[in-house]
């Protein structure tokens, strides 16, 4: 899960899918490539989970936004990077479904190019994800890797908070 971080991290464009069982720091990678791309300048890059990306591009729906649906969704395809965790836990609404496809058909398009990278995370394999994602993920040219390790949140040191 390393080794395929840094090379994202070098790569700068193309497609990452990380995958595996809860707790065993597939956040915390996804966090360190988008730290490594801003603080080389080669940003912007963003961490977000699919859920809140999904309710802040909604959010633009709404009649006091500041923003339109299509500026968040400019604003997103200007990133550089975008790293997206828990793919596999959004509640899929029709909303969400259509922002899916067409969002994420616009990202591969870019990478495809050369001009943008993703990075994603999730618990579940990237096969039992929704066909659309899928194809793209698995179409030869990005990557896709499973981090066995177990969870580390057992072993985490305990705080009493007051």
């Amino acid at each position: 899960m390393l080794q395929v971080a840094r090379e994202m991290i070098d790569k700068h464009a193309g497609w990452l899918y990380i995958w595996g069982g809860p707790g065993n720091a597939k956040s915390e990678v996804l966090i360190a490539i988008v730290n490594e791309v801003n603080e080389a300048g080669r940003g912007p890059a963003m961490y977000v989970t699919y859920s809140h990306l999904v309710n802040w591009v909604r959010e633009a729906n709404k009649p006091d936004a500041v923003e339109s649906y299509i500026q968040r969704f400019d604003r997103l395809k200007a990133l550089r990077l975008l790293a997206v965790d828990e793919m596999d836990k959004a509640r899929d609404t029709e909303f969400s479904q259509e922002f899916r496809f067409e969002f994420l058909d616009e990202r591969y398009r870019q990478a495809i190019l050369g001009t943008s990278a993703m990075v994603f995370a999730g618990n579940t394999n990237p096969a039992l994800l929704p066909s659309p994602l899928y194809d793209r993920v698995s179409d030869g040219r990005f990557t896709i890797v499973e981090n066995t390790a177990p969870s580390a949140r057992p072993h985490m040191r305990k705080e009493i908070y007051q």
